[in-house]
């Protein structure tokens, strides 16, 4: 049976598959990887969906910083990111490059680490997003994510949130005046029971944003 080796992939990649592809799920963003691309690897990549943590104490799924700035310098025109059960190397990589994504439209951070109110802060620097997936990051507070509406919140039609506690009434505000456009929110509360606080955020949530369809 013929086998590839690794270093024949990725000059495949490079040579003939690089240039074409749209879609890409590396199965690792480590140095090796960051090694084997070049500037002109992925001129038309749209979608880029990073690997996902299958051990917490094995760096193999760990996305590399080298990894990062290469993808940076080759200026994909990203469109979808999923990061969704991803580990980064630091939360600095991911927060110092996203505003060379300026194509970037839908963001998935569900259960990715570190993530803290700084991504949301760098975000809220950004082009504005039609889609962000929060789901199940419990360091991230109400203020920080009122912020981010209130400075990018236009064009937002999805947001899927964590509660690890009741919602106070900071994020409906900053959806009812910043986010006119918001379609479907998910909100998760990981386990913890559904307060009477969640409920009446609910009901809320209906009469401030007609247009959204509310997943608890």
């Amino acid at each position: 049976m013929p086998t590839l080796a690794w270093n024949s992939t990725c000059h495949l990649l490079d040579a003939a598959i690089g240039p074409s592809l749209q879609f890409w799920a590396p199965d690792s963003c480590n140095i090796d990887t960051a090694v084997a691309m070049t500037v002109t690897s992925l001129p038309r990549l749209e979608h880029l969906e990073f690997p996902q943590v299958h051990d917490d104490d094995d760096d193999t799924d760990l996305i590399s910083a080298a990894f990062m700035i290469k993808l940076v310098s080759s200026r994909p025109p990203l469109r979808i990111v999923n990061l969704n059960w991803s580990r980064l190397e630091s939360e600095s990589i991911l927060t110092s490059l996203l505003s060379a994504w300026p194509t970037l439209q839908h963001l998935c951070l569900g259960e990715c680490s570190p993530i803290t109110d700084t991504t949301l802060a760098a975000l809220s620097n950004d082009p504005p997003l039609h889609s962000l997936e929060l789901l199940r990051q419990v360091e991230l507070t109400s203020p920080a994510i009122a912020s981010y509406l209130r400075a990018r919140g236009s064009k937002l039609r999805r947001l899927d949130l964590h509660w690890s506690k009741e919602p106070d009434a900071l994020v409906l505000a900053a959806l009812a005046s910043h986010a006119p456009n918001i379609e479907s929110i998910q909100i998760s509360q990981g386990g913890e029971d559904f307060t009477w606080g969640h409920t009446q955020f609910s009901e809320d949530l209906v009469r401030t944003c007609p247009r959204s369809s509310f997943i608890p």
